[in-house]
């Protein structure tokens, strides 16, 4: 398993569960989130405080799932560390989306 999904009303949180994201698994990164496309949810934190490495392939594939997910009322990532700001700096992320240090903050 590579996502956790668990409530935190009104949030619904997607937990990263692994350390990277690469071209051997972003491609199943973004088929853990089908059911969401399908039935957006309208507050979502993916929390990112485990990831630690990030190749291109990742990148692409987290920008579309960014992309894909501002359906949500609120989409919240939570995390830090280089991996993060990274994807701050290169992914363009779209106006819907917010960053935070914590799962906690993201929550608040």
């Amino acid at each position: 398993m590579l996502i956790r999904f668990s409530q935190q009303p009104p949030w619904t949180v997607a937990e990263l569960l692994v350390h990277r994201i690469d071209e051997v698994n972003a491609s199943a990164v973004l088929e853990a989130f089908v059911p969401m496309l399908h039935q957006p949810v309208p507050d979502l934190v993916f929390e990112l405080s485990r990831l630690d490495y990030i190749d291109p392939a990742g990148l692409a594939a987290l920008q579309t799932l960014l992309e894909r997910l501002s359906v949500c009322k609120r989409l919240h990532l939570a995390g830090q560390g280089p991996v993060l700001q990274q994807l701050q700096d290169l992914a363009h992320l779209p106006s819907t989306v917010e960053l935070y240090p914590t799962l906690s903050d993201a929550l608040h």
